[in-house]
Parts: C-alpha cells; structure tokens; sequence
C-alpha cells in the first residue's frame, strides 16, 4: 500500500474541483445556449423575420464556440490529474499548469469540436436555426407571391 502525502492528496483535490468547475460551466453554458436560441426562434417566428431568424447564428456558434473551449480545459485538467496520481510523477505538488498536455490528441481543438455529444447538442440547435431560416425563407416567398 502506497502513503500518498496530505499535499499531494490537497493537490488532487484542487485538481478535482478544476475539473468539476469546468464541466459545471460547460452545462451552464448548454443551458443558456438552449434559452437564449430558443428566444431568438421564438421572437423571429413570432415576426416572421428572416432577418432575425439569421441572427440566431451568433449565439449559436458563440455558445457553441464557449462549450468547446470548457471541455478543452476540462480534458487538459483530466490530463493533469491522470499525470498526478501516478506513482512516479514528475508533476510538482500543487502544480496547476496544464501546457503540457496542449498536445494530446483527446485535447486537440479538432477532438472536441468532433466529438459527439458536441454535434449531438451544438448540431441539433444549429439544424433548428437552419430549419427555421429556411421554413421562414419558404413562407416570406409564398406570402409574397400571394399578394
């Protein structure tokens, strides 16, 4: 059995609250995304305004763009914690820099953009937003050739 000492254990915890946060925000950044957008149909259906209905795209690929940075850092935090706990780590007791880890592949901009519970949720409020331009789009012309 292996006697972890207190800083060390201290160090993890610290690790394991970087990661919880992380990931809290990543959800609390899903759930404003959902508000926000939702509002932006709601109104640009409610006007029947093409043009509104295109500007749902800045908070989706905003919020979509703030998600992704959050789970980067929460994967570059995993990382950290995993180097750690091992028995025969050289990461320095309460060290918080996570540099060395840019370059994993899990860790990669590319990786977590294409990731499926990224495109499960950013690409069904981004299918929603191309859907209601379109169906708005369809309606303004049929309404415009009914005059």
């Amino acid at each position: 059995m292996r006697i972890v000492p207190l800083e060390r254990l201290k160090h993890l915890e610290f690790l394991q609250s970087a990661i919880a946060r992380q990931s809290n925000t990543s959800f609390v950044i899903k759930g404003w995304s959902l508000t926000i957008v939702s509002a932006f149909f709601g109104f640009s259906v409610a006007q029947r305004s093409v043009g509104l209905s295109l500007v749902v795209y800045l908070p989706v690929l905003g919020f979509a763009w703030l998600d992704a940075y959050f789970v980067k850092q929460e994967r570059l935090f995993r990382h950290l914690y995993e180097a750690a706990i091992a028995p025969k780590t050289s990461i320095p007791i309460f060290a918080m820099d996570t540099r060395e880890f840019e370059a994993e592949d899990r860790v990669r901009w590319g990786a977590v953009v294409q990731s499926v519970p990224f495109w499960v949720f950013h690409g069904t409020i981004l299918s929603a937003a191309v859907l209601t331009s379109v169906g708005l789009a369809i309606t303004a012309v049929i309404e415009g050739h009914g005059q």
